[in-house]
């Protein structure tokens, strides 16, 4: 196998995660798939180590390839386990979910307990859900960015314990509260593909249509004309 030396290129959506990671002493990549945002992390020098964790071994024998292809195996570790079991995050260290759905984030934040260091999560659905469930389980929201990739929107958010619990407004969880602060030029966008999805489930369930009232009233104001 040919050893690569050129800085791993990632998709939008894994760029737009990278971006959110600050530098830290351990990546840990749950749910790594090919180990590109590890790889490319310890390229850049984001952190100094990397733990590429996966449940199945397809996907770990694949991101064992591509770590050894950009001869990096003594940089990141790479771990066959469900979510966060046998890993334990320092205070320095950051955490990286990409990927999976709002409720399975959960879980794994559940069954692992309060992440010490600094949490990534790019949700792929049930995102207000999941929202909710940080703020009331103690992370407040740091950063958040949206990303367009293959003609989708990804929100990527930065979160960290503090122990405190925090309230989330229904737009707020919808959107994202650094989001709707930040105004980022996709927004307008992004939540245009939300109403259209959220006025699908009107029928079925009526008591969406007062966030349904509160995104148009987004859309409406001026700040957010693209």
């Amino acid at each position: 196998m040919m050893a690569e030396t050129s800085v791993i290129r990632l998709s939008a959506r894994l760029q737009a995660a990278a971006a959110l990671i600050p530098q830290c002493s351990t990546l840990f990549d749950i749910g790594t798939d090919h180990a590109y945002l590890p790889i490319y992390c310890i390229q850049t020098n984001r952190c100094q180590h990397a733990v590429a964790s996966d449940r199945r071994e397809g996907p770990l024998r694949r991101a064992t390839e591509h770590i050894k292809r950009y001869q990096l195996v003594e940089l990141i570790t790479t771990r066959l386990a469900d979510g966060l079991s046998g890993l334990n995050p320092q205070a320095d260290d950051t955490v990286v979910i990409c990927g999976l759905g709002g409720v399975e984030m959960q879980r794994i934040l559940s069954a692992g307990g309060p992440v010490s260091g600094t949490l990534i999560l790019q949700p792929q659905k049930d995102i207000r859900l999941l929202r909710h469930w940080l703020a009331d389980h103690g992370y407040v929201f740091e950063s958040e960015y949206l990303a367009e990739d293959r003609n989708r929107y990804y929100p990527v958010m930065r979160v960290r314990h503090d122990g405190k619990q925090h309230q989330l407004t229904e737009l707020e969880a919808q959107v994202g509260p650094c989001l709707i602060r930040t105004h980022t030029p996709a927004l307008r966008c992004y939540i245009s593909r939300e109403l259209g999805k959220l006025n699908k489930q009107l029928t079925g369930t009526p008591e969406l249509g007062p966030l349904i009232d509160l995104l148009n009233q987004l859309m409406e104001d001026n700040e957010y004309v693209s």
